[in-house]
């Protein structure tokens, strides 16, 4: 089963705020970046989805190039840049705050994803509403 995480620039304008004891964004419009792929466990895919913005267009450091799709190495740079592999020191306090039992890749991308630790990018597991999108939401689903 695929599951998708979509990568979002911060929403401008917005406020980070604790709603029903979550962390969410209040306001603001975030622009879509490109969709981070699990394959299968361990196995992560990033594509761009910005085919409609020659203007605006972002780069994730770890992805310069904007026509390539990125796996393996590239992408677990990425990843670990986002949440703490599974020997740091933090991860069992990150775990605990998250009701998490044993160390999961994806579950602690969707739990830490939000944070500000990567100044690139957001993670969602749905686009937050107001997203903006550059070319079809089809482009979405390939």
């Amino acid at each position: 089963m695929l599951r998708k995480l979509y990568v979002t620039t911060k929403a401008y304008g917005g406020k980070w705020e604790i709603i029903d004891g979550k962390r969410k964004l209040n306001g603001g419009s975030p622009m879509l970046i490109g969709i981070l792929t699990e394959l299968e466990k361990g196995n992560y895919k990033f594509e761009y989805k910005t085919e409609g913005s020659q203007e605006f267009r972002l780069i994730i450091s770890e992805f310069p190039d904007v026509t390539k799709a990125y796996a393996g190495e590239e992408v677990d740079n990425f990843i670990y840049r986002i949440i703490p592999r599974r020997d740091n020191m933090y991860v069992g306090g990150i775990m605990k705050r998250h009701n998490m039992t044993e160390y999961n890749v994806w579950d602690l991308l969707v739990a830490c994803g939000t944070s500000s630790v990567h100044d690139d990018a957001y993670l969602y597991e749905e686009l937050p509403k107001g997203t903006i999108i550059y070319g079809s939401m089809d482009s979405l689903n390939s």
